[in-house]
């Protein structure tokens, strides 16, 4: 934007960057394809792994994520784009040993949710017409006993308070998987949880859950992105990249990268709180986790201004002047000098803080930009 010096000397203040017509959007998240075969020696693109790091206990512990997934086994993805064909968006991929994802059709495929041991079908499905995947595939999941679990989202902002429900129906069905096959269920005399259940495995299946939305492309491959983020050591990144390796035409619009962003920030938060909970639990000598509710609040507090400098955390000059970064939208250009101080120790604090020009002229447009 050009300035004339009347508009200066008439206002005495110049803009420190260009003006922008459009509203105020977030920035857009770039998410880079991975490394397929071909480039990594036919090693796998990516390999994920349960994570128990600040795992909840009130919700799912240790021993009960390594049931749902299967001993924690690693899960691999490998590049689709090459082999993929036009027609396998009407089909549904396996994202995970026990998650499946596709679109509706999916379910009331009776072949394919035989021959993959589908033993739960659980629809992501618009709330304004809650009928119109689950009566078709309610039909196909009660002749074969497979369970059926919907999830109603009026919107895709609403997702994000989906994302947990959607993680606890698909680990619990699969706890009760397990169970349902044990003989002997016997609790641990350590812990008194009773998830030892003697199994036979040599006929022992695991069960399998097919996520689904209308097209198998939007609200559910953005719940399987926020599942394999909720139970693996995965980002936000990392988990759109696996699940855009297993399923190619799964889409993650802007919108849906800001939602699992935020989402990923809640679940970064709940894992250090618990972190710290656990650490603090273990600090005072109490190890099965029964007394989490009694550790004081003090114990897991928010760092402190002084902790917070000392790991590095501020800007070298915030660090020099303690102050945070001031963002100037203007500039006084009245006095000729840009408004900057005479002090030449703060020229040059200023100048590297981005509030004034260097020291000894005076401000130009390109100072600020």
């Amino acid at each position: 934007m050009e300035l004339d010096n009347q508009e200066i000397l008439r206002h005495g203040v110049v803009p420190t960057t260009r003006y922008d017509q459009r509203p105020p959007e977030a920035p857009i998240i770039f998410v880079p394809h991975p490394h397929t075969d071909g480039i990594t020696g036919g090693q796998p693109a990516l390999v994920i792994r349960p994570s128990f790091e600040g795992a909840d206990a009130s919700q799912f512990t240790e021993e009960q994520i390594r049931l749902i997934t299967n001993g924690a086994a690693a899960q691999s993805a490998s590049g689709a784009g090459r082999s993929w064909k036009w027609e396998y968006r009407r089909e549904a991929q396996p994202i995970l040993d026990h998650l499946y994802l596709g679109p509706s059709s999916a379910a009331r495929d009776r072949d394919f949710l035989v021959r993959e041991g589908i033993t739960m079908v659980l629809a992501v499905q618009d709330s304004r017409f809650p009928t119109n995947i689950y009566i078709g595939a309610q039909r196909v999941a009660e002749s074969l006993g497979i369970a059926l679990e919907t999830v109603g989202v009026a919107s895709l902002m609403d997702l994000i308070r989906a994302f947990p429900e959607i993680t606890r129906i698909i680990n619990t069905h699969l706890l009760q998987v397990y169970r349902a096959q044990g003989r002997d269920l016997f609790p641990d005399p350590n812990t008194g949880l009773t998830e030892k259940v003697a199994i036979d495995t040599s006929n022992y299946k695991h069960g399998k859950v097919l996520l689904v939305c209308e097209t198998g492309n939007e609200r559910s491959a953005a719940a399987a992105a926020a599942y394999i983020m909720s139970v693996y050591d995965a980002n936000l990144i990392t988990a759109m990249q696996f699940v855009s390796l297993k399923r190619f035409c799964a889409v993650f619009s802007e919108d849906a990268k800001q939602l699992l962003l935020s989402y990923n920030d809640i679940l970064t938060a709940q894992r250090q709180v618990h972190a710290a909970r656990n650490a603090a639990i273990d600090n005072n000598g109490n190890h099965d986790g029964s007394k989490a509710s009694e550790v004081p609040m003090q114990s897991i507090i928010k760092r402190t201004i002084e902790e917070f400098a000392e790991r590095g955390d501020y800007e070298p000059e915030q660090r020099e002047t303690g102050e945070s970064y001031r963002y100037t939208p203007f500039v006084d250009q009245s006095g000729g000098d840009g408004g900057a101080s005479h002090n030449p120790e703060q020229q040059r604090v200023d100048h590297r803080m981005g509030r004034s020009p260097p020291p000894g002229r005076a401000a130009r447009f390109g100072d600020f930009v």
